[in-house]
Order: C-alpha cells, then structure tokens, then sequence
C-alpha cells in the first residue's frame, strides 16, 4: 500500500519480453519513485538483467534483500513466480 500511487499512476515502460522463455519485465515510474516488476510463468528457473540504476530492494515476496544495480538489475527467478523491487 506504501506504493499504490506508483502502481496505479505511474507510467509503464516494458524492459523485456520474451514469450518463448515465459518471461516478462515492466518498470513503473511516478516521480522519483521507480519499481520493476518481473514474472516467469515457465516451468523452469529464468535468469535475466534488465537496465536499473541505484539501489532496489526487493518488496515482494516480503522482506527481501537491497541490491545496489550498477546500471542492471540481475533477475533470478524460480519457475513461476514473480519478484517486484522498489528504488530506495
């Protein structure tokens, strides 16, 4: 909920596509507030990067750890699940 302007309001841009891998990729952006959102609807684990500046931590599932980019955000995702960072 500390986000849900972000989520609604923000705007949308889409950082990877890949239907053959089943994976998907979006960043939101409201203001200074950033978020990427990540899924993978395969049934095997998905490993990827995608362009992100600064610090993310990751708030869901909750309680996950802080990264700090250097310019991409590396994605390890297991089979079917999904994985969302907010910018700190």
């Amino acid at each position: 909920k500390a986000h849900l302007r972000l989520f609604v309001d923000g705007d949308l841009s889409w950082l990877l596509r890949d239907d053959a891998r089943g994976v998907l990729a979006y960043e939101r952006v409201l203001g200074e507030q950033r978020a990427v959102v990540a899924f993978n609807v395969s049934d095997s684990p998905a490993e990827f990067s995608v362009a992100a500046e600064g610090r993310y931590r990751v708030v869901f599932p909750a309680g996950g750890s802080v990264t700090d980019t250097g310019g991409a955000l590396k994605v390890q995702l297991p089979r079917r699940t999904a994985r969302v960072w907010i910018r700190e």
